[in-house]
């Protein structure tokens, strides 16, 4: 019997386990084939194992939806879909006359003379249809001409044209969906006969769905100038104003007024009896006088500025132009020496100083006399002179400051905080001039000029105000053609005006620098302004050029050109965050 028990109450158990492991199942747990790889071990000490995860419960709602992307071509599976790659219009316009009212990406071909290609279209502006042909970005605004400018050529200082090539050539670049993070220009440019060009302003880097949304400035010519001019801008710049520099049609002020100072060279010297024919470091890279013979100098006529509350520049190289806050500065290594600084407007200068520092030689003995003064000239002319004389047979020597400008100025406009005069040794002399934000004086000069006798001998007031004169009075002749003079004259250049469409109109000035704002009038795109040394800029937007330094405003041209050292480039000069897109409109 007992044998019997032991079989029955076996067979109870191993129901019990049955009924048990089919709940496990039945409950979505693990059955007892889990591997241990399957079952995660309980933390608590009861030893127990852990089961599977809970089935996954309900979708939560939907999110919010994303932004509406740009709408795209029309579908290529019906006759209708115009616009489409197997359909394409012949422009933006087209598409528009066609009763497509929506912005947008289509394809277009221009007759026989393109392949099929993607535009953007905005067919809303004006209910015309226009066609994005191009856009010029600035990808490093510190490299000039480097890889990615493409309207003004990546060759960079490795290879000096005089021409604006990718104005005028049938190249294309850049893509749509991000002309305003890279140069574009597709075959609209020199393909799509036009009337009227639009421009807009777009942030850097905005994404083809918000170029329209983010556009801060929109403006648009509306006298279809373009249809006189070839239809295109390519034809424009390839046909009527060619990219390439023109000598002798900028008006480089500082080279004309260096050019009629020397001109005038014998007439000053002339005004100085004996006067001593100072000798000069052959060196290409001369900043001093080392010995002007005779012991006139141990080591002197260093010249430096400074500009408002900057520092003193290095010591200036002789014969080299100089430019900084709109003022330009040249010298010129004769006889007599002379130091010129011009600049058209105050605007933000408001100190001015011209320094030289010398030691003349004199070893101590000797006299200083200074000078000062004004001239009657038709212009406010103020002056000051350190001469040092009687040093033995040393030459003497007269260092003479003059400012000059078509406004009436007073005389306390101009002090010398450091002017040595006693010192027949080392001489300090600064000349600062104080220039009125209120009077708004113009075509101002500031100038130096050495003079010198032989064996000691006194320069006489008489002698100082002679060459002066004599050297103002060509120098105002200079400053008179320049007042009415641009370097952009009216049949060598186009500026058309537009209407702004978005955005204020003096908006497109914010971005120039105050000191050359006021040479740009705005409510235009002007095509090919010349700067001083009559290199173009191709093309002005929301304004025209009304003086010699389009290179801060303009972009595109001549891809490099050297002058006095410097590279000229048809980037953007500062670093403006939004690119500038080209459209194409009837």
């Amino acid at each position: 019997m007992s044998g019997l028990y032991v079989l029955l109450f076996t067979l109870v158990l191993l129901c019990v386990l049955e009924y048990s492991h089919q709940q496990v199942e039945n409950d979505g747990g693990c059955s007892c084939s889990c591997s241990s790889a399957d079952v995660q071990t309980s933390a608590h000490s009861s030893g127990f194992q852990q089961g599977q995860p809970g089935k996954r419960g309900p979708l939560g709602p939907p999110g919010s939806p994303g932004q509406q992307g740009i709408q795209g071509p029309p579908g290529e599976g019906f006759s209708g879909s115009y616009g489409s790659a197997f359909n394409p219009g012949r422009s933006c316009a087209d598409l528009r006359n066609n009763g497509i009212t929506e912005d947008g990406v289509y394809f277009i071909k221009i007759g026989s003379i393109s392949s099929v290609f993607q535009v953007y279209c905005d067919m809303s502006t004006g209910s015309k249809g226009w066609t994005l042909v191009g856009s010029i970005h600035e990808n490093n605004v510190f490299g000039k001409c480097t890889q990615g400018d493409k309207w003004s050529s990546e060759e960079g200082n490795t290879n000096i044209t005089n021409e604006g090539k990718a104005w005028t050539d049938t190249d294309i670049f850049g893509n749509v969906e991000s002309a305003t993070s890279a140069d574009y220009k597709n075959p609209g440019f020199f393909t799509l006969a036009s009337s009227n060009v639009m421009l807009w302003h777009v942030p850097n880097d905005t994404p083809l769905s918000r170029y329209k949304q983010d556009a801060t400035l929109m403006y648009a010519t509306d006298n279809n100038f373009l249809s006189l001019k070839g239809f295109t801008l390519q034809s424009l710049f390839k046909d009527h104003y060619s990219l390439t520099k023109h000598s002798g049609k900028g008006t480089n002020v500082i080279d004309s007024l260096i050019n009629t100072a020397t001109a005038s060279a014998q007439q000053l010297t002339n005004a100085i009896t004996s006067f001593h024919q100072y000798t000069y470091d052959p060196s290409s890279e001369a900043t001093a006088i080392p010995d002007g013979g005779n012991d006139l100098f141990d080591n002197g006529n260093k010249i430096q500025y400074a500009i408002n509350d900057n520092s003193l520049s290095t010591d200036l190289v002789y014969g080299r132009t100089y430019a900084d806050f709109g003022v330009q500065i040249k010298t010129w290594p004769g006889h007599p020496f002379i130091a010129l600084a011009h600049f058209q407007s105050t605007s933000n200068v408001n100190t001015f100083k011209l320094r030289v520092s010398s030691n003349l030689g004199a070893d101590g003995s000797g006299s200083v006399t200074t000078y000062t003064g004004t001239l009657n000239t038709g212009n406010t002319v103020i002056y000051r002179a350190n001469h040092v004389y009687g040093a033995g047979d040393d030459p003497s020597c007269a260092q003479v400051f003059f400012f000059m400008t078509d406004h009436p100025h007073s005389s306390d406009s101009v002090s010398t905080p450091e002017w040595e005069n006693s010192n027949t040794q080392n001489l300090d002399d600064t000349f600062m001039v104080r220039l009125s934000q209120t009077a708004e004086p113009r075509n101002i000069i500031v100038g130096y000029m050495l003079l010198s006798k032989t064996s000691g001998s006194h320069i006489t007031s008489s002698e100082i105000q002679t060459a002066i004169q004599r050297l103002i009075t060509p120098l105002s002749t200079v400053l008179r053609v320049a007042d009415v003079e641009s370097c952009s004259s009216e049949n060598e250049t186009l500026s058309v005006p537009v209407n702004f469409l978005r955005g204020e109109i003096a908006e497109v000035t914010e971005a120039i620098a105050n000191d050359f704002r006021s040479s740009f009038q705005p409510g235009f795109i002007h095509f090919r302004p010349f700067d001083e040394n009559g290199i173009p800029r191709a093309m002005c937007p929301g304004v025209r050029s009304d003086g010699c330094s389009p290179y801060e405003a303009c972009v595109g041209g001549i891809n490099t050109y050297k002058y006095d050292q410097e590279f000229q480039c048809g980037d953007f000069v500062r670093d403006n965050l939004s690119a500038i897109l080209v459209f194409y409109g009837p």
